[in-house]
């Protein structure tokens, strides 16, 4: 790396050595290669109202916020009991589908820049070997005959189904989950079936569709990481079960790392220099993946599972943070467009759109989402008026701390999107991108804010004793007592001797 470069990475610029190699190698592969077609221009509408719809950030982003704020509400609220772990797992399948491609792109950035420069300046030929990023293979190309999503979704069903009756059969010989003895009708093995084929059918679907047959089965390994604690702790703590669990939820983490690595290696063959280059990067980049998103949803969905009144909970703990993302952007664009120039960005070199400024007005407006759901949905009657008052400090306080926590997670997911020189994670959702641009920052604030639940609400997770336990403290203290009994004269008589 030559030194001007060199200084450019120093002031800030993280793959600016990176961008200028990938991106002038790609222009060069676009100008060689005869077959490449551009993509369409988006047909615009005649109307004046439906084009600025389609050709504005801001109402799209404003139409996408208001419907998906008011069908995640209306699910929590008028849902059945398990609807946040539901939407917990639909929210790890997705983000991990996104950090796949995500983590491709890096990957394949870092390899070309290797390439370009170790060997064009020895074989200038050499260039054309290097291939431009392909963005429309996935895992399920070899077999889909030329409907990726078609076939990922018959698939998909069809892994599904037989997970489905698979589970029913071990719950019916092996399992034996049950709400209690006299039930007819055992709503946990409802929720638990249908848990499983959700759960499975849309892991499926997005592992299919990620960029290659490895990526398909760290979504397989991450999925199954979590999902495997969700239902310890849901089928086993909330139910009055007899409850199977195959593994401890630790070891399962520290499982599906091990099963990621043995993945990532490239075993039984030589490697390269750009070889090794690239399993390390992965390496690294799947390991992140796993904490980024599996860990750091794992204390939120725990904590849902654990306490009463998950929906009034979960709709607290999304408007902090959804209310300082929305009021971030709308400080900044009012700023923007009033070309206010005294605006200190938080971190210029990782997003320049993102300031002191907005973030300020981004708290603001968390408060008043968070004191918004405190009137809509009052706390337990049950309470005290001065426990009330002094739980609702301490949300006001959560917001101001949960939303300047947020902006982490912002620039960390920006931090990737950068390294991987893409705009958006995904463009399931108009207006925001992918659904990991939408849950950047709730993935960083759950660990606080689990941490913070269980300090303001002690009372809620206080649990009753075992009776095995109990019997076993008694008999242990029965033991001590007995010796000390017995020790204590013979001591005694050998001191005075």
């Amino acid at each position: 790396m030559d030194d001007t470069r060199y200084e450019s990475v120093v002031r800030g610029q993280l793959t600016a050595d990176v961008d200028e190699d990938v991106h002038r190698i790609e222009q060069q592969l676009k100008a060689q290669t005869a077959t490449y077609v551009p993509h369409k221009e988006q047909q615009v509408s005649r109307h004046k109202l439906l084009r600025m719809v389609q050709t504005s950030n801001v109402c799209q982003r404003i139409i996408s916020g208001v419907i998906l704020g008011t069908a995640v509400t209306v699910y929590l609220v008028l849902g059945p009991q398990s609807a946040p772990i539901y939407l917990c797992s639909f929210v790890v399948s997705v983000c991990n589908y996104e950090y796949a491609w995500i983590a491709e792109r890096i990957t394949h950035r870092f390899k070309t820049a290797y390439l370009e420069e170790n060997l064009s300046a020895s074989h200038p030929a050499s260039s054309c070997s290097i291939r431009p990023f392909d963005g429309l293979r996935r895992a399920v190309t070899p077999i889909s005959f030329g409907y990726p999503r078609l076939t990922a979704g018959l698939l998909s069903s069809i892994i599904a189904g037989l997970c489905t009756f698979f589970v029913l059969y071990l719950n019916l010989h092996h399992w034996h989950y049950k709400s209690s003895a006299d039930a007819v009708f055992s709503y946990s093995v409802l929720d638990l079936v249908l848990f499983i084929g959700v759960t499975t059918w849309l892991t499926c679907f997005c592992a299919f569709l990620t960029p290659s047959p490895r990526c398909m089965l760290n979504v397989f390994f991450q999925q199954i990481a979590y999902a495997l604690v969700t239902v310890t702790n849901y089928y086993c703590f909330h139910f009055d079960n007899v409850c199977y669990a195959p593994i401890e939820t630790s070891h399962g983490r520290w499982l599906a790392l091990v099963l990621i690595l043995m993945n990532r290696l490239p075993l039984c063959r030589r490697i390269t220099p750009s070889d090794a280059i690239e399993s390390f990067v992965r390496i690294l980049l799947d390991t992140v993946g796993f904490a980024y998103i599996v860990l750091l949803m794992q204390p939120i969905s725990d904590l849902l599972i654990q306490v009463d009144g998950a929906p009034r909970i979960a709709l607290g703990f999304l408007a902090v943070v959804w209310g300082t993302d929305t009021g971030a952007y709308v400080v900044g664009q009012v700023l923007k467009n009033m070309k206010y120039r005294g605006l200190h960005p938080l971190a210029h070199h990782i997003s320049p759109n993102k300031d002191l400024e907005g973030t300020l007005g981004g708290v603001a407006l968390g408060l008043g989402a968070i004191i918004l759901v405190d009137a809509l949905m009052p706390l337990p009657s049950d309470l005290t008026p001065e426990i009330i008052h002094l739980q609702r400090i301490s949300r006001l306080l959560f917001a101001v701390v949960g939303g300047l926590i947020s902006r982490y997670g912002d620039l960390f997911a920006s931090l990737l999107k950068r390294m991987a020189g893409v705009k958006d994670t995904g463009a399931l959702i108009p207006g925001h991108g992918g659904l990991l641009d939408r849950v950047d920052a709730l993935l960083f604030v759950g660990a606080i804010f689990a941490l913070y639940h269980r300090c303001a609400f002690a009372p809620y997770y206080d649990y009753y004793i075992d009776a095995y336990y109990e019997n076993s403290l008694v008999t242990t203290q029965n033991l001590i007592a007995r010796m000390t009994e017995y020790w204590i004269p013979i001591v005694t008589s050998t001191i005075s001797s």
